[in-house]
């Protein structure tokens, strides 16, 4: 999957996340919604630091291909050069999504 895919994704979950926070839906249930909003914000910014690191990584090995850095560690994950950071990104915001769809249901749901 591509970085502008990724950047896609992401730009796409913090509209809705944005929207979500601004609806008035939430006005009985607030404290629950906002809790869920905070989660989902986190992993976003998690999302952005990890695909900032990646794109930093790329380009310090475009530029310096001859030097050999050691494997990062990620949330306590070793990262190395098959980088299986891009399979966590993905895991991560299919479940972010999944989180996003599932507040979509209860919204209509207290809407109705």
């Amino acid at each position: 999957m591509s970085d502008r895919k990724l950047f896609l994704i992401l730009i796409t979950l913090i509209t809705i996340l944005v929207f979500i926070q601004i609806s008035p839906i939430f006005a009985s249930d607030d404290s629950r919604f906002r809790a869920d909003i905070d989660r989902l914000n986190a992993r976003v910014s998690r999302l952005e630091n990890a695909i900032l690191n990646v794109r930093q990584r790329q380009d310090n090995s475009a530029n310096n291909p001859s030097i050999n850095t050691s494997p990062q560690i990620i949330d306590g994950e070793v990262i190395g050069r098959s980088d299986p950071l891009f399979e966590r990104l993905s895991t991560l915001v299919i479940e972010l999504k999944e989180r996003v769809m599932n507040l979509e249901k209860r919204m209509t749901q207290i809407e109705k």
